[in-house]
């Protein structure tokens, strides 16, 4: 087996390797490790989530709620 490994910040669709004359037309496994998670910022429903994990709200003693009749009105 022949191991190549680099690093390289990922500024475009497509990573060269070097030694490439090496492995040409040949079978390999890539793999790629980032140090920070990925999100998905498409995603609304994580980013309110998120949101509401770094900054609670906090609920009024005053504030009214709706009823299940309400919430389900069309």
């Amino acid at each position: 087996m022949y191991a190549i490994e680099f690093e390289t910040d990922i500024t475009d669709r497509f990573i060269e390797i070097k030694d490439y004359e090496k492995v040409a037309n040949r079978h390999a496994k890539i793999i790629v490790l980032v140090k920070e998670p990925l999100i998905d910022k498409q995603n609304k429903e994580d980013d309110f989530i998120d949101s509401l994990l770094k900054k609670p709200r906090h609920i009024m003693p005053n504030q009214k709620f709706l009823t299940r009749e309400e919430a389900n009105e069309r």
